[in-house]
């Protein structure tokens, strides 16, 4: 699949064939999550000419701290802000063909252009293969434990030097 990446929004009038893709692979929720500390959304899309979806990622725009309850982190006057990926994911069959990874290099790329401090994410035990994705773009690790989960884990990509801040 020859694929483009861009940022569609819900009046695309390809959007039915991204929520196909979406409900495929199970992440619905992940895609209509919507919480107050959120301050914008941005859905990046790998599809070919004919409109056809390979993958997809789903970043929130958010204050660094809010999500858990604490202080904005502020630093030198700014509110630090990051991107935080909701949903992820490309069709199984065509997994393995560098989507996943050019749809991440595509967030890390616009969440830097937005002015992100970082660009978080979190994955589960089961999503090895995400885990592998996200080490081999230079990604940070922080496990977590959720639920009975023990392998889940935060993955940070800084996206600015604390001196440009």
């Amino acid at each position: 699949m020859n694929f483009k990446l861009e940022t569609w929004d819900p009046a695309d009038p390809r959007w039915p064939a991204l929520w196909q893709a979406v409900e495929q692979l199970d992440q619905v929720d992940w895609m209509q999550a919507s919480y107050d500390w959120h301050r914008g959304s941005q859905v990046f899309v790998a599809a070919d000419a004919a409109g056809r979806v390979g993958g997809f990622l789903r970043i929130v725009l958010q204050d660094i701290g809010l999500e858990d309850d604490c202080d904005p982190v502020v630093f030198n006057g700014e509110t630090l802000r990051e991107a935080k990926v909701l949903a992820f994911g490309v069709l199984p069959e065509l997994r393995g063909q560098g989507i996943g990874r050019a749809l991440q290099l595509y967030a890390i790329q616009q969440a830097r252009a937005l002015g992100c401090y970082q660009l978080r994410s979190h994955s589960g035990g089961e999503s090895q293969a995400n885990h592998r994705l996200k080490l081999a773009l230079g990604s940070a690790i922080s496990p977590t434990l959720r639920g009975a989960d023990t392998a889940g884990a935060y993955f940070i990509i800084p996206l600015r030097l604390a001196a440009e801040v």
